[in-house]
Order: C-alpha cells, then sequence, then structure tokens
C-alpha cells in the first residue's frame, strides 16, 4: 500500500528536477496547488475505498449471520411441527381412551344392577323357602 502511494506521489509529482534541493523543483503555485489537492482528492479516495471494503465485509458477515439465524428458525419451526404432530396423535389416544373407561363404567354399573337383582331374586326365593318350610 505504501509503495503504491508512492508510486502515486512520484506519478502526480512527475517532472520534477532532481538536480536541485527543492524537491518539487521550480513549480508555480498553482502547480503545486492542483499537486497537493490531487494527493489529497487520491487520499481521500483511498480511504473511501477502505470504508466500502469494510462495509462490504460487514454486509457479508450481516448476511451469513442472518442465514444461520434462518437456518435454525428452521430447524426450530420443524421441531414444533414435530410436536404438533406428536401432540395431535396423543390427543387421539387420551380421547380413545376416555371413550373405552366410559365403556367400561358402564359395564360396571350394569354389571353391578345384575348382581344386585340376582342378589334379591335370590333374597325372595330364600325367603319364599323358608317360609313354605315353615307354613
Amino acid at each position: 500500500k505504501e509503495v503504491q502511494q508512492a508510486s502515486t506521489r512520484d506519478a502526480l509529482l512527475g517532472g520534477v528536477s532532481s538536480s536541485t534541493d527543492d524537491p518539487y523543483g521550480t513549480l508555480d503555485g498553482a502547480t503545486v496547488s492542483d499537486r497537493t489537492r490531487l494527493l489529497t482528492g487520491s487520499q481521500s479516495l483511498q480511504d473511501s475505498t477502505k470504508r466500502l471494503q469494510d462495509s462490504q465485509r460487514i454486509a457479508l458477515e450481516t448476511e451469513e449471520l442472518g442465514g444461520d439465524i434462518l437456518r435454525s428458525l428452521r430447524v426450530q419451526r420443524e421441531q414444533i411441527e414435530h410436536s404438533r404432530t406428536v401432540l395431535g396423535t396423543a390427543e387421539n389416544n387420551v380421547d380413545r381412551a376416555s371413550g373405552t373407561l366410559k365403556t367400561m363404567v358402564r359395564t360396571m354399573y350394569k354389571q353391578r344392577v345384575v348382581t344386585g337383582a340376582i342378589i334379591v331374586v335370590l333374597v325372595f326365593l330364600i325367603i319364599f323357602i323358608v317360609w313354605r318350610k315353615l307354613s
């Protein structure tokens, strides 16, 4: 970079006589002012180029980070969808189990009624048989 700056400076200051002690030679004030302005413009251009390169680097890093975030979000979305599917399956299983339990409870009550009726009939039969034997 320094070599490039030196060569740019030499090119801008071309035609300078190296036989004198004055590095600018016998240039008039306008030429020196023009060359100084060109050097300043060149430095400003280099600074702007560096800022643009830095901005481009930051933009690429940001784009990469955004891509990572999107990939992470995609994985999380898939996990949520899988969880939703598993939850739906579990809900269906709970509904079936609930239906089975209700059927079992109804069957239990029916069996209690039948058992109670059998006991009542047996008690009446025992009472009837005892009454017949005693009479």
